[in-house]
């Protein structure tokens, strides 16, 4: 069986997250130990759909994943349990940054799961433009998030799933996106 996580509010189901593989086949990707992931790494691949990169991790640089065309879910860190999120996770030391165009074109991508950051997440202009499958992005205990305004151009239907008060949470009011906090 998969691994089905899921956001509980008040002890009640809230939100469907995703499902997580339940065997690592060649369509997982588990990037391990390092701190930044090169331009083009992963540009056009083909037959990977679910990436798992380590809390270790400062910076996916521009077009790592551009046009991962089986891409669905990205998580950073890694899955452990919590009161309200069946997976809250690990987070980084420092600084994140997602550059420009990182998961552009990414039209499978289904869910991002981005780890707590003890200092600041950028996310960069167009690191997720045109993901028009791109429904749910989890923002674990991460306050100082700075989000460029073209971010998530062409993302329709997308929800936020954030801390009350974060500034993901304002984000995601001032672009008119579904917000659900925890």
């Amino acid at each position: 069986m998969e691994n089905i996580f899921y956001l509980l509010k008040n002890g009640n189901f809230e939100y469907f997250v995703f499902n997580k593989p339940k065997d690592y086949s060649e369509k997982v990707i588990s990037i391990k130990d390092v701190q930044n992931i090169a331009r083009l790494s992963f540009k056009n691949a083909k037959s990977v759909s679910f990436v798992e990169i380590s809390p270790t991790i400062q910076r996916i640089e521009e077009s790592a994943f551009e046009k991962c065309e089986d891409l669905k879910s990205v998580i950073f860190g890694k899955l452990e349990e919590s009161n309200d999120i069946k997976s809250i996770f690990a987070g980084t030391d420092g600084n994140l940054t997602i550059q420009y165009n990182a998961f552009k074109d990414c039209e499978k991508l289904e869910t991002v799961i981005f780890p707590s950051v003890s200092s600041e997440m950028t996310i960069e202009k167009n690191a997720f433009v045109n993901c028009k499958n791109l429904r749910t992005v989890v923002f674990a205990y991460s306050y100082n998030v700075k989000i460029d305004e073209t971010a998530f151009i062409g993302c329709r239907d997308l929800t936020f799933i954030c801390s009350f008060g974060s500034s993901a949470e304002r984000f995601a009011r001032e672009h008119g996106f579904r917000i659900i906090n925890y």
